[in-house]
């Protein structure tokens, strides 16, 4: 750790124990800033906030996630860096969090918490491109990296299947095919041949989140990715994390809630209004 620089203690409300993220304590530094990309249309421009994607000079609505028709358990000759130094998050002007150090490695989950208004969604865009902080810079592989937002850009007239397989026609690295859509919907219990608009929030999310078994990115963004979903729902999705950092990807992502038992070992960020604390 360098001079100036301080470190948090983080410790984990799941399973696993504590750790530290380092944190600078100097003052703002000068840094390269990270413009948002040109959208091919508003309506891309309107869902940045919730899932994108940075590839071909363009931001693309997107979910990623490990690729279900894998024979290996593991994603060999592949690195993703997402790493980030001195960052500030700033809104209207007013200082949000930071200076920020640390890096998300292979196989690690990182809990950002806070209360709201505190700059956890900010965060998690700054580190996917999609906000530019103040200070500081940030080292990423955008064609490994996934962001599901809050908000979710699904179409409400179509249905859960629909949904799914559009999405990931757009944006996977390899065709998917739509019996394994279908598949991943009916292992997280989604009617299928129903509008979205008539599913329930949890239902919804849950259709989100079904593209993680489905695509290929090693770094997954989440924010509030437990939001609506009951404790089974919560224990599908724990699974789908554990085997994402037991084949060495990592993730990042903000939540109010404690989550189960099994959810993955991790640490855990905490940002406040007004600085960093543990």
């Amino acid at each position: 750790m360098g001079a100036g620089e301080s470190s948090l203690g983080c410790t984990g409300p799941f399973a696993g124990g504590s750790e530290e993220l380092p944190v600078l304590s100097d003052g703002r530094v000068s840094a390269p800033r990270f413009p948002l990309k040109a959208v091919s249309s508003a309506r891309a421009r309107r869902m940045v906030g919730c899932s994108c994607r940075v590839a071909h000079g363009r931001i693309a609505p997107t979910f990623y996630g490990f690729p279900l028709l894998s024979a290996s358990s593991e994603l060999p000759n592949r690195v993703a860096r997402l790493a980030w130094r001195r960052i500030v998050g700033a809104r209207n002007q007013a200082r949000l969090w930071g200076p920020l150090t640390g890096a998300v490695t292979a196989g690690q989950a990182i809990h950002v918490a806070g209360a709201n208004g505190c700059g956890k969604s900010t965060f998690l865009k700054a580190l996917a491109g999609l906000h530019t902080p103040v200070a500081g810079t940030i080292e990423r592989t955008p064609a490994e990296m996934l962001m599901i937002g809050h908000e979710l850009p699904l179409s409400p007239d179509l249905d859960a299947l629909a949904n799914l397989s559009l999405w990931l026609a757009m944006v996977a690295s390899v065709p998917v095919p739509r019996e394994h859509c279908a598949a991943a919907l009916s292992a997280a219990t989604v009617p299928m041949g129903r509008a979205v608009r008539l599913l329930s929030a949890g239902q919804r999310r849950k259709v989100a989140l079904c593209v993680l078994p489905l695509a290929d990115r090693l770094v997954w963004l989440l924010d509030e990715p437990l939001d609506a979903l009951d404790g089974q729902a919560a224990l599908w999705l724990a699974d789908l994390c554990n085997r994402h950092l037991q084949r060495g990807g990592s993730i990042v992502y903000t939540s109010h809630q404690r989550g189960p038992e099994q959810f993955p070992r991790h640490q855990v960020l905490a940002l406040s209004a007004d600085e960093v604390s543990a």
